[in-house]
This record gives C-alpha cells, sequence and structure tokens, in this order.
C-alpha cells in the first residue's frame, strides 16, 4: 500500500468519513489564507505549455485526502479505499489559475495511470477533471457558476450548469456535443502517467481586485470497479462545496525579458531597476534574475523559505556555451549557505573555474569569498541573494548553459539537483539547464573618453586618406613593433629578405619561423613594409583606409596581364591571390567571437569576408551564408556578389611614392541579434570591436598566370600579435585646421590605364587635401599594341578572322596572312602561355638552361626566356572563317618532327592508323585549338591535328551530338575517323624544320540558346574564345591496341583564354608591294640593319619574299672636343675622353687624366674634403713635423716618402717654394 493510500485510511478510521457530504479544501500555494491567494492577469496561449506567469500565480493541489463515490458524492467505505489502492489508483492535479477581461485560465497537470479499457457512454463513468467556477453570492449560485468538465485522454470537454448561466459559455452545454477546439487543449503524457488540460472559461464581469469562487475535482475509475471522486463532484456539489477557494483577481505580473539585459548592479541585496527589464526563470519557491556587463554575470535571487535552517544553501552552475567546448572549458558550480552568509565553489573541473567563477572562493580555500562578489539577505518571506560571477567571455548574444538548486532544512526544495545527482550533474549530464542570451544593454549616448576611440564620420570611398581619418583612431605598425606586438607570421621562399631583417636587427635568428620584430632594429630599413591603419564608422558602416610603405609594389594585375574585371569574371579566382600585396583585417564586433569578420583586400581588386563561408576548413566545400558584415566571401560566389563587395572598396597604386592604399567600408548586417540587430547594437556609441591585422609583402611577381590562385611565389607575412581593443564615439571626427599651402604640380590620384580614365588634382603641401575644383580627368591611354600585346596592360590584341574559304591543302594562302593571327613567343614573352604536363625531364631542363623557366618544378614560362632555343617549338596560328566552318592554320616550329605512323605497329599496314582500339593519338606532334563559341564555357569545342594530317578529331564530342562536325575519336568507328580526317591537310619541311596544320572546323546546327550555333556564330560580329595548345612529341611514338598511340616523351604548351572576333571583311589574296623600302631594322654605329619591301594593304605586315637586304653598320661618329667621364675634385683624379657623337661610345685610347682640382681653403681647412693646408703627414694639425717631412719628401724626390698633398702652395710642382710657404704659414700661427 503507497503512502497515500496509508493515509486515506487513516483518515477514514479516524472517524473522517462521516464526512460524506464535503471534500477537503484545495490548498494554495502562494497564500496562507483565502484572502491573500491571487490569480494573475496575463492572455496564455492554449498550448498545454505551462507559461511562466502560471507559476507566479495562484495553484492548487487536488484534495485527494477524502475518496467520494462518484455516484451519491458519499465517503467511500474502507473497503472501497483498500480496493482503490489495490488497483493502483494514484489520481493527483495541480491547477493553475490565469485570467483576463473575459476569461478565467486554467492549467492542469493531472495523474492518472489507471484508465478504463472497456468503452463507457457516460462521463459519470470516465476519467475527468472538474473546474468549477462561481462569481456570484449564494442567493444566484445557479446564474453564476458553472462546472468545466474535461476529459483528457478522449479528448472531450462540457459545462454542467444547475440554472440558466452565461459563465462557460464557449462549452457546449451538455455530453456528446463538441467544443470547439480553440476553447481548450488536452495532452496524454508520453509516459502514460497522465494527461495535461488548459482550457479558457469564459466569464463576464472580470476586473482587478475583484474576487471569484474556484474549485477542482477528479474522477479515476480503477478498471471495473466503481468510479471514485475527489475534491468538486460535477452535479452533486454546490455553494456550500468546502472545495471552493475565493481569490483575488491581481493585476499583471512582471514578464522576463527574451534576452538578458547588458548592465551593471550593485551588489547590495537590493533589486537595481534593470532587473525589472530582463529575463528571468521562476521555479515553485524561487525567482532568478539577471544581468550581465564585460566581465561579469549577474545574479538576483528571490527564495520563499519561511523557515531558517543550516541545510538551506542555493547552488548556481554556469557554463559557457560553445558547442567546440566541453563543459569543463570554461564553467563553475557555486553554492550558497544562506543561514550562515558564505558562498564558495562546489567543485572545481580542472581549470574551467578560471574561465568563470574565478572571484570565488575555490572550495578548499582557507580564505572565504570577499564581500564585495555577493550578498545573502533574510527576509520574513525566505532570502535574497544577489553576487556577480567573473566571467572572461561575456559578449552580445554569447550564450550561458544555467542551472540552480535549492535546499530546505537539508532536503531538495526546488530547481534542479536531487539525492542522486546534483546541480552541476543535472545541468551537464542530464542537459536540465536553462539557455540564456546575452542581449543588448540599455546603451548610452554619452562619448567614451578613454580608450582607442574610433569617431563617427563617413569618408568618400576613394582610396584617399580623406582628413576626417586623422581626427580618429590610428594604428601605426612601426608603433606595433616597439610596442612587442607585430611578428612575422608565413614566410615563403624568401631567404634574402629574412637575412636583410636579421642583419639589420629586426628579428632574433636569420630563420623563416615565426618571430617578433625588435623595436631596437633599424625601423627606417627600405625593405621592411610599414603600414598605416585609419578607422571610423557611421550608422552603417565600419571605415579602415590602410596606406602601406612598400619600396617594392607588385600588382598582380600587371604581373599576369589581367584587367581588375578580370579578377571578378575569373573562374576559380581564389583567396590565393592575398600572397601578393594585399592585407587582412580581423573585426570582432563587440568582442564578440561569434560576430568575427575577416577582411582580405588586394589592391589589385579583391575583397571579401572570409568568414562568410559556412566551411572555412574546406573551402571546396564553401557556401556562401549572410554573415556579419554584407561582405561576401571571394570564394565560389557570384560575379554578382564579387561586383556588390567592390562598390565598397577603392584602392590606388602610387608605385613612384614606394606606398599604396587600401579603403574598405564594411556595412554591417541587419539580421536579427539578441533582442535587436547586429548593426543596431554594434554600431553605436560606446560599443568596442577588436582588431588584428595580416600584412602580406609580395616580393616576386605572380607566378600563375590563371586565376586558379595567382600569387606571389616569394613573400613574407607580417601579423599583430595581440587584439587591439577600440571603442566607438559619436563625437564627428573634424576636418584638422590648415592654411593651405597649394602645390604647383599636379598629384596623380587615379593613374589612367588603357582602358580606364585616371585622375590628377592639385594638393595641399601641408595637409595634402585637394584644393577645390583643381580635379582633372586623365584620358584612357589606349592599347599600345606590340607584336599583338599591349606593353602596358600586357592585354592581348583582339584577332580578328576575316571571312574567306580557303583552300584545304595544307598551304598558307595569302590569305590567312592578311587575318588574325598569334605568335607562341609572343603569348610566352608577355606570361600568356604555361607548360602543361610533360615528363621529359631533359627537355625541361634545356628550357631552364633558356631561361624560360625558373626551375623543374615550374610552370609558368618566363617573359625574359630565348625563345630561339631549339628547347622550345614556337608557333604561328592563323584564323579565317565561312558560312559553314572555322579555319586554323598553324605553323609549328620543331626541330624534331614526329610521325604517329612510324610506330612499328602501323608497318606495312596503314589501315591500322584508323582501326585502332583503346586510347586515341593525343600524344604526339599535335596542334590542339579549345574553343567557347560566343564565350560560352557550357558549349566547348576542342579540335585537333596532328603534324602529318592522319586525324581531326573533337575531344569534347564524346555523343556524337557536340557543337562541331569532328568526331569524337575513341569511340568512332574507321570510316568516321577517316571521315573527320579529310578536315584537316598539312606540309611538312623537315630540311627547314617547321610543319602546318591547316584544319577546318565545321560548326553544327545544334541548338544554340534558340537559334543553331552555325548561324549564331558565324557571322560579321560573331567572336570566340580561343585556347592554343600544342603537344611537342620529343622521342618516337610507340602503341599497342590496349596501350593508346603516343610518344614517349612530350611537352604540352597551354595559352591563356584568348578572344577571336569574326568579321565580314575579306582578305586579300594577293599582295601589293610598295615601290621603296621599308627599313625593318634600323643600322647602329656596330650593327648591320635591314630593309625590305612591304605590302601597300592596311593591316598588312607581309613582306615580300626574297627583298630583305642589309643596311651596313653606320660606323662611329667621333666628336672633336673631349667628354668628361670622371670629374676632377681635391682628392680624385678625373678623367676624359673622345665619345662617339650618335651613340656615346669611348674612342679606344683617347682617354686622358684631368689633374687634382685646387683646395678651397678657409682658415687653413679645405672647405670640400676637410684637409689642413700643409699637414702633410696627415695626423690633422699644421706644425713642424709637417715641414721635417716635406724636406724629406723633396729631397727623396718624393720616393719613399708618403705626404699628403705636399704641394702646398698648389702651383702644380712640389718644390722649395713649398717648404718656404709652409714656414711661413707655420710662423703666422
Amino acid at each position: 500500500m503507497n503512502k497515500r493510500m496509508q493515509k486515506l485510511l487513516s483518515v477514514f478510521t479516524a472517524g473522517l468519513f462521516v464526512l460524506q457530504s464535503a471534500s477537503l479544501v484545495a490548498t494554495g500555494v502562494f497564500a496562507e489564507d483565502a484572502g491573500t491567494a491571487e490569480v494573475v492577469k496575463h492572455t496564455p496561449t492554449l498550448d498545454a505549455k505551462l507559461d511562466d506567469q502560471y507559476k507566479k500565480s495562484y495553484k492548487t493541489e487536488l484534495d485527494t485526502s477524502v475518496l467520494r463515490l462518484r455516484k451519491t458524492g458519499n465517503a467511500a467505505s474502507s473497503a472501497i479505499i483498500n480496493k482503490y489502492a489495490e488497483f493502483k489508483g494514484d489520481m493527483a492535479a495541480t491547477a493553475y489559475y490565469l485570467w483576463d477581461d473575459g476569461y478565467i485560465y486554467v492549467y492542469a497537470d493531472v495523474t492518472d495511470s489507471t484508465v478504463p479499457t472497456a468503452e463507457v457512454q457516460e462521463p459519470m463513468y470516465q476519467d475527468i477533471i472538474t473546474f468549477a467556477v462561481w462569481n456570484g453570492n449564494a442567493e444566484n449560485y445557479d446564474t453564476t457558476s458553472a462546472e468545466v468538465v474535461i476529459n483528457g485522454e478522449r479528448n472531450y470537454a462540457f459545462a454542467n450548469t444547475k440554472g440558466d448561466t452565461a459563465v462557460a459559455s464557449n462549452f457546449s452545454k451538455a455530453y456528446g456535443t463538441a467544443t470547439e477546439s480553440t476553447e481548450y487543449v488536452t495532452k496524454v503524457k508520453n509516459d502514460g502517467s497522465g494527461y495535461i488540460v488548459e482550457a479558457r472559461i469564459k466569464v463576464d464581469g472580470l476586473a482587478a481586485d475583484s474576487t471569484v469562487n474556484l474549485a477542482l475535482g477528479g474522477n479515476d475509475k480503477v478498471a471495473t470497479y466503481e468510479m471514485c471522486s475527489f475534491g468538486f463532484i460535477y452535479d452533486k456539489d454546490d455553494s456550500t462545496s468546502a472545495a471552493y477557494k475565493t481569490v483575488k483577481l491581481a493585476g499583471p505580473r512582471r514578464l522576463p525579458g527574451e534576452f538578458v539585459i547588458k548592465a551593471t548592479a550593485a551588489i547590495d541585496g537590493q533589486m537595481d531597476e534593470a532587473y525589472n527589464k530582463t529575463y528571468f526563470v521562476t521555479g515553485d519557491h524561487t525567482e532568478v534574475n539577471f544581468l550581465w556587463d564585460d566581465g561579469y554575470y549577474y545574479m538576483y535571487a528571490v527564495i520563499d523559505d519561511s523557515t531558517a535552517a543550516n541545510g538551506d544553501i542555493l547552488y548556481l552552475s554556469l557554463q559557457n556555451k560553445d558547442k567546440n567546448d566541453p563543459f569543463w572549458k570554461e564553467a563553475c558550480a557555486l553554492e550558497f549557505d544562506l543561514n550562515n552568509g558564505t558562498a564558495k565553489h562546489t567543485i572545481e573541473f580542472g581549470d574551467a573555474y578560471k574561465g568563470v567563477g574565478y572571484n570565488f572562493a575555490l572550495s578548499g580555500a582557507t580564505e572565504p569569498t570577499p564581500a564585495t562578489e555577493y550578498s545573502i539577505t533574510r527576509t520574513e518571506s525566505g532570502y535574497i541573494v544577489e553576487a556577480r560571477i567573473a566571467n572572461k567571455a561575456m559578449a552580445t548574444g554569447k550564450e550561458i548553459d544555467f542551472g540552480y538548486g535549492v535546499k530546505n532544512d537539508g532536503a531538495w526544495y526546488d530547481g534542479l539537483g536531487n539525492n542522486d545527482t546534483a546541480t552541476w550533474q543535472e545541468l551537464y549530464n542530464n542537459k536540465k539547464g536553462t539557455i540564456i542570451t546575452c542581449g543588448a544593454g540599455i546603451q548610452s549616448d554619452d562619448n567614451p573618453t578613454e580608450g582607442n576611440i574610433v569617431k563617427k564620420g563617413t569618408p568618400e570611398l576613394d582610396g584617399r586618406l580623406d582628413g576626417i581619418y586623422k581626427d580618429s583612431y590610428k594604428i601605426d605598425t612601426i608603433e606595433l613593433i616597439k610596442e612587442h606586438n607585430l611578428k612575422t607570421g608565413w614566410v615563403n621562399d624568401v631567404p634574402q629578405l629574412v637575412k636583410d631583417y636579421y642583419k639589420a636587427g629586426l628579428i632574433a635568428e636569420n630563420s623563416d619561423k615565426s618571430q617578433f620584430l625588435l623595436a631596437d632594429g633599424k625601423l627606417d630599413s627600405d625593405f621592411l613594409v610599414r603600414a598605416e591603419i585609419y578607422f571610423l564608422w557611421d550608422d552603417d558602416a565600419l571605415y579602415i583606409f590602410t596606406k602601406v610603405h612598400d619600396n617594392e609594389i607588385l600588382d598582380v594585375c600587371a604581373e599576369t596581364g589581367c584587367t581588375p574585371d578580370d579578377l571578378v569574371t575569373a573562374v576559380g579566382a581564389s583567396d590565393l591571390l592575398l600572397c601578393n600585396e594585399s592585407l587582412i583585417h580581423d573585426v570582432i564586433p563587440l568582442q564578440n567571437q561569434e560576430l568575427a569578420m575577416r577582411l582580405g583586400a588586394n589592391p589589385a581588386g579583391t575583397y571579401g569576408d572570409q568568414k562568410a563561408c559556412a566551411g572555412y576548413d574546406n573551402r571546396d566545400q564553401c557556401e556562401y551564408l549572410e554573415g556579419v558584415s554584407e561582405i561576401s566571401d571571394w570564394v565560389h560566389v557570384s560575379e554578382i556578389s564579387k561586383r556588390n563587395n567592390l562598390s565598397n572598396f577603392a584602392s590606388e597604386y602610387h608605385i613612384e611614392d614606394g606606398y599604396y592604399t587600401v579603403e574598405l567600408r564594411i556595412p554591417i548586417t541587419e539580421r536579427d541579434y539578441a533582442g535587436t540587430t547586429i548593426k543596431n547594437q554594434f554600431l553605436h556609441t560606446g560599443e568596442k570591436f577588436d582588431y588584428g591585422l595580416f600584412l602580406y609583402d609580395a616580393r616576386t611577381k605572380a607566378y600563375s598566370s590563371s586565376f586558379s590562385g595567382a600569387s606571389a611565389q616569394h613573400f613574407m607575412q607580417l601579423q599583430m600579435d595581440k587584439n587591439i581593443t577600440m571603442v566607438l564615439s559619436g563625437e564627428e571626427a573634424k576636418l584638422p585646421d590648415c592654411e593651405h599651402e597649394w602645390n604647383t604640380e599636379f598629384t596623380i590620384e587615379k593613374a589612367a590605364t588603357c582602358t580606364e580614365p585616371g585622375e590628377r588634382s592639385i594638393h595641399c603641401s601641408i595637409c595634402d587635401e585637394v584644393k577645390p575644383g583643381s580635379v582633372e580627368v586623365i584620358e584612357p591611354l589606349g592599347h599600345n599594341y606590340v607584336d599583338g600585346i599591349c606593353t602596358r596592360c600586357h592585354k592581348v590584341q583582339p584577332v580578328t578572322a576575316k571571312k574567306y574559304t580557303p583552300s584545304l591543302d595544307g598551304v598558307l594562302d595569302e590569305a590567312y596572312l592578311d587575318s588574325g593571327s598569334i605568335k607562341a613567343s609572343e603569348l610566352a614573352k608577355n606570361g600568356k602561355l604555361s607548360l602543361g604536363w610533360c615528363n621529359s625531364e631533359n627537355t625541361i631542363g634545356k628550357l631552364v638552361d633558356a631561361g624560360i623557366l625558373s626551375d623543374a618544378n615550374s610552370s609558368a614560362l618566363l617573359p625574359g626566356g630565348d625563345y630561339t632555343s631549339s628547347a622550345f617549338a614556337d608557333a604561328e596560328v592563323y584564323f579565317l572563317w565561312d558560312d559553314d566552318a572555322l579555319y586554323i592554320y598553324s605553323k609549328v616550329y620543331d626541330d624534331d618532327i614526329l610521325d604517329i605512323a612510324s610506330a612499328e605497329y602501323f608497318k606495312g599496314d596503314a589501315s591500322n592508323l584508323y582501326t585502332i582500339a583503346g586510347d586515341y593519338p593525343w600524344i604526339n606532334d599535335i596542334v590542339t585549338h579549345t574553343i567557347n563559341p560566343l564565350a560560352n564555357q557550357f558549349a566547348v569545342i576542342t579540335a585537333s591535328g596532328d603534324a602529318y594530317g592522319h586525324y581531326a578529331w573533337d575531344n569534347s564530342n564524346k555523343d556524337g551530338g557536340g557543337w562541331s562536325g569532328l568526331c569524337y575519336f575513341q569511340n568512332s568507328s574507321a570510316d568516321q575517323r577517316i571521315a573527320s580526317a579529310e578536315n584537316v591537310k598539312t606540309t611538312v619541311n623537315l630540311e627547314e624544320n617547321w610543319y602546318g596544320v591547316e584544319l577546318r572546323i565545321p560548326i553544327t546546327d545544334k541548338d544554340f540558346g534558340g537559334t543553331p550555333l552555325k548561324d549564331a556564330l558565324l557571322k560579321d560580329g560573331g567572336y570566340i574564345d580561343y585556347k592554343y595548345q600544342l603537344t611537342d612529341g620529343v622521342k618516337k611514338p610507340f602503341g599497342s591496341s590496349f596501350k593508346g598511340f603516343q610518344c614517349e616523351w612530350w611537352m604540352i604548351y597551354v595559352s591563356e583564354a584568348l578572344r577571336v572576333d569574326l568579321s565580314g571583311e575579306a582578305p586579300h589574296t594577293e599582295h601589293v608591294w610598295a615601290e621603296d623600302y621599308t627599313v625593318d631594322v634600323a643600322p647602329t654605329c656596330t650593327e648591320a640593319g635591314s630593309k625590305s619591301i612591304h605590302c601597300t594593304h592596311p593591316g598588312c605586315q607581309v613582306i615580300k619574299p626574297d627583298s630583305t637586304v642589309e643596311i651596313e653598320a653606320l660606323g662611329h661618329d667621333w666628336s672633336e672636343e673631349y667628354t668628361v667621364d670622371t670629374p676632377a675634385t681635391c682628392t680624385i683624379v678625373g678623367s676624359e675622353s673622345i665619345h662617339c657623337k650618335r651613340c656615346d661610345a669611348q674612342k679606344p685610347d683617347s682617354a686622358r687624366e684631368i689633374p687634382l682640382a685646387k683646395h678651397t681653403y678657409k682658415d687653413g681647412k679645405c672647405e670640400v674634403c676637410g684637409h689642413v693646408n700643409g699637414d702633410v703627414n696627415g695626423d690633422g694639425q699644421l706644425d713642424t713635423a709637417d715641414l721635417v717631412r716635406l724636406m724629406k719628401y723633396i729631397a727623396a724626390d718624393g720616393k719613399d716618402i708618403e705626404a699628403k698633398f705636399p704641394d702646398v702652395n698648389e702651383d702644380g710642382e712640389v718644390t722649395t717654394a713649398d717648404l718656404v710657404r709652409m714656414m711661413k704659414m707655420i710662423a703666422a700661427g
């Protein structure tokens, strides 16, 4: 028999069963008597969830001390009570009440694990909960009361009334009729122990400070035994029932805020006003309120406990919420001995207390926790506990896992914790804590007066240092060095630079390891890159302006020949671009790492926030998410996103002056954050952020001409060791006062490029401000094409293919010569050609020896290489087109032309050339043209032809329905291969070491955006993106039907994408030769020149065969006058010689000396060299020792006697006259 049944039986045997007509009064928790019980005003959502406001309001327990019979209402006999216990009857219920202007709300938690299995027809025989409401007096009870009956297991509800009443008018009036689901909700507990009921009962005339009568009852049928009832029995009890409780309707209670407010509380046991606006948690006997600031979590707890005892204890457990950190990383478990007024750690989890709660005494400490950290106050109704708990990780948006437990007289009384597990164990092991979030504070408009203050102002985003920046906070990397806060980071293959740093005393070791820069080193070294960083902010964004002083500025665009727009449109552009001249700003708003931004920028034109990438550790899986800034990452995002980034970016190169600038606008998102928006919370006076810098100093040109990581191969990264904390101020940044002195020369603000205009203006020589009205536009320079490459921007001159149908015979027709063309060596000289797949170490070695490759592992062909080397296979490529096809003629200069048919496998049976299985013949002497019609990357033609014209195929035409009419070799039949080969003809000239491949590429009618490709492309104004590829076999071919047909060794050269425009203009097919010679190479004094007859057609550069003649060298034209080569001084003999008037060469044997110049003495000392006149022994003074030395010198005729400037009187010779002059000088003093 359970304890409650024993209690029921004892009540019965004591004679209380005589109270057959009444149930015991339900007891209220929040009041000692009926007159003080209060129902709180609040409108909850009917969702079967216990709102916090219910916990603050009147609640009652179902009185189960008297078991009654449902039929009669009489008290049950002992036999029935015993049967109820035998069949495990366990009904219990707790009901909570609220009210508003139209309803009484009730939430009931019902325990009832014995549900009848048989279907019953009447509610009298079903398990129910009854809520009686009476809003009148005894005289009008029938018209002012109702009994709401709800079955939580079968989900029905109705109202039982004794008369015509408006109470519970929202419920149906009889069992079997439906009540709207909007009026109540039921939920069966998952463990089968009972059910939850929440309902609203319509009552008119409710008002604050008035009273209403409430009663609770319930039925419980066990097995097939008689229905048992507790408390109020509907349809039996009336106004005389002792179950009724008269309660007062009170006003609304304080609602918890959604977040914990940022405010600093005084630890004095008094409830600060800020606590009334913050988040709090409530239990049965406890309310805990929270605040926070930059260093502490504040807790104000009110505990109901009318009896003080030594076992009264409040336990608190907190851990900083971080999915990557275990519980013991930053956590604490504290206990407050309420009756004795002490506080300490209950237990320590390693060093976890060093992050949270380190201001409290440890569990085994002899020294108590300082009284400044907590307060315990005894009140009439219990205790008030206030404390501040130190926390190193406080920030807006920070989540903290919190749990509390209360013991009363040594027994668990409220919150987490039980006899088996402590509060901290319930929090950590059983995950029963509450996640509380640090929200926005009550922000002050007072401007800060201390700290690193960033002032408010909106600069012009133009890459120039606006004057208002100078009135705000600034970081100088030289000062960082002096503060021991700058060190080397990623050092990549710059041994000479490291050595320079070491010799200048800037680093302690001659090593590329990370090490601090030293303040006692030569901070003015020209190779030490230096940055000045300025900060501003406004209501929408943070601004960072960086001026970087660098003695060797490298521009990734200039080095790779791209334009800034190419950085946006290039597929696969990566953040490795940052390894060139570039920088990264780490910005941590509100000092909250979860809001961190990592803003990387390159002055050439890249800008991205790496923290906007979801997979930062795996960039290939990067997925754009909304970051804290409105700047996207630069990797794996659309062109639109990149252009949006660059609308917040500006930069300038000032290479002649030794610096570049990068100006960034960092717009902050309005995403919801801790009850406000990130922008509103961060961009406000008084808010702080942490800042860190990474600075890349490139020391060699970018090594890749593609944009899949076009980065400098050699660079040094400098980085801050510790972040700097800054604070925003609403004070407006002001322009410095200046009495301007305007320069007479223009300053180039933005250099004009080939395609973009520049800008220049007059600056103030004092403050650098731009003179109003002085800004002028510099017109674009235009391209300066030499051999098809712009000498300024290295852009390849667009090739124009003219319309003409050539004879497909392998011969370079005149029409090709008058159409567009490219030359491989010119591409290489301008960084547009690279080495692809290669397995010939010998040939690579020759390319390195020729300066074409920097080393055996590199791929970029160097502009300064010797492209006349036989190791390099040069080529000229010509273009034509007609209404059906593209025509490409490739003239390849190769000293080892290989024929696939020479392989042993094909000897005696040429047909095998077209019946081979397996691989295709792609590694021989082959020219491949990769074509994207109309620059469409999804329409690809990869057309190839071999040196001897055996094959023509399209390696992109795998399904036979491609964009060209050439076959895909591997899947094609012999007949298809033979038919495709009709589109290639070649010429092989073994004597002159060249071959020509003329390839016809028929274009198909495949649908291309609603138009056949042939019609869309092959017309005046059509164009293609084109890549040249040459496979140069360097050892004889081999093959079998299974292993493919290829050379053993090979080199593959690949160009960048070039544009070829199609023009409807026809080429001329016959040259018109000029009557006069054109000088092709002008002769010099020593070198012969050449001249030839040229074609007079506009744009045609063809030279008439056999017309080139030599122009003899001019010979030197010697001047009659001498030219001073080295001017003479009073200490150095000069020289002069006869020079050529044309080339300034020196005539052999014409050099002669220029005698020493005379000293310029003043007060006996030369103003130029500092020599004391007469000081022939060089001791710095004139005395008799010099007289003796001069005598010896004259006597020895200058032999074996050293004398410094012995010609004292400077007459051109050393004689006794000099002795006389010296004696007079000595005598004169």
